[in-house]
């Protein structure tokens, strides 16, 4: 990602949570409103910067802190890593999901933090851990990792408006039963396009992993690629 394409997202995410207010603020208010709307937006926009990762946390629930052969591995990853690009040593946190997940996140002048599936430690022996934490690392590093992060929260947040059924049939594609009235379906295409607009802020393509394939577990077909997101 160039410094370009990362002050570029900065801006799109800080106009997207500062003009709506700002727009109302100088309808209500005239040149006050408008102020106020803007001091909105950038209170909004600092607490995603200073606290997206702990509201990452909020959202999957780490039941642990890695330990054991976990940590080991990490740290032999992070030896890895060139002297000159080793920063100190992310925290590694473990969320209950049995899919072979892994992400990390990072706010303002934090180190970041690797979260990891109970499903992909229960189906990953060492040496794919191992690879999955090389991944974290440089994911960790690299330019543009902070506004990924607030526009990931920033999504998540907005679809916690919406009904839980409808976020379960676009996203994760299970059937469910809901009462689709206009208002109801107009109010949901708003939060749908305000959380893709979010998203795409927040991607930086997909970093696939690719686990060795003599080491892939039979009890976990299709999972051939781990992804740090």
């Amino acid at each position: 990602m160039t410094p370009f394409s990362v002050v570029w997202r900065y801006a799109k995410l800080f106009l997207f949570f500062a003009l709506p207010w700002a727009c109302a603020g100088a309808l209500l208010g005239g040149k006050i409103g408008f102020a106020l709307g803007v001091s909105l937006g950038v209170v909004v926009f600092g607490v995603l910067g200073l606290w997206g990762e702990r509201w990452m946390e909020r959202f999957h629930a780490p039941t642990q802190l890695a330990g054991g052969a976990v940590q080991e591995s990490f740290r032999r990853a992070f030896e890895r890593v060139p002297r000159q690009k080793r920063r100190r040593t992310p925290r590694v946190m473990v969320f209950q999901d049995v899919a072979p997940h892994a992400f990390v996140a990072r706010q303002w002048f934090s180190v970041g933090t690797v979260f990891l599936s109970q499903g992909l430690l229960a189906s990953a022996n060492e040496a794919e851990v191992r690879v999955v934490f090389e991944s974290a690392l440089k994911q960790l590093s690299s330019r543009g990792i902070g506004v990924r992060t607030m526009g990931a929260v920033a999504a998540a947040l907005i679809l916690k408006l919406a009904p839980h059924e409808w976020v379960e049939i676009c996203f994760l594609q299970r059937a469910s039963t809901v009462g689709a009235t206009p208002s109801r379906t107009i109010f949901f295409a708003a939060i749908l396009a305000a959380s893709r607009f979010c998203l795409s802020v927040s991607e930086g393509g997909k970093h696939p992993v690719q686990r060795p394939q003599p080491m892939i577990s039979q009890a976990t077909p299709g999972a051939a690629q781990l992804y740090i997101i």
